[in-house]
């Protein structure tokens, strides 16, 4: 979807660019999570990683809940 996503969002004759560019940073992206989490694994065993992820996604909701409460009360 995110491909789709960008190329509607750039010009015809820069689609091949930004689709270059989308997947260049997406796997530099996992990259990094990856290495981050294997290093979380190896400093804190099984459940460091799992936890700081589950903090994260807690954090990642109430950050989306407070949007959407600003959004409504606009």
């Amino acid at each position: 979807m995110s491909k789709a996503w960008v190329s509607t969002l750039c010009a015809p004759r820069d689609t091949g660019a930004a689709l270059g560019t989308l997947g260049g940073l997406s796997s530099l992206a996992a990259l990094g999570a990856s290495a981050g989490a294997g290093l979380l694994w190896q400093w804190g065993g099984v459940a460091l990683p799992f936890g700081v992820a589950a903090v994260m996604a807690v954090g990642v909701a109430a950050y989306l809940a407070q949007v959407r409460v600003e959004k409504a009360g606009s």
